[in-house]
């Protein structure tokens, strides 16, 4: 019977040395962040990695370009015939 508290105890450190041997040697996974890009007003192009923050700017650029025309609808309104 006290064989048997042997081999556990050393079946034990066994497992408790081989842990310690791989710890720190495996990388820890990282994960991948989705990031999120548009072209603003200023032809910039600007890139998120949080989602609000991205929702938020678009949202902000959309507000910036309905405000302002793009130089194609001003040629096309100057050269209409009437």
């Amino acid at each position: 019977m006290g064989e048997d508290w042997v081999n556990q105890g050393s079946k034990l450190n066994a497992q408790k040395e081989e842990i310690k041997a791989t710890k720190g040697k495996t990388p820890t996974p990282v994960r991948l962040k989705e990031k999120f890009s548009f072209v603003n007003v200023k032809g910039k192009k600007r890139e998120f990695v949080r989602k609000f923050a991205y929702d938020r700017a678009l949202a902000k650029n959309k507000a910036e370009r309905e405000k302002t025309p793009t130089p194609n609808r001003l040629r096309r309104s100057s050269f209409s015939l009437t």
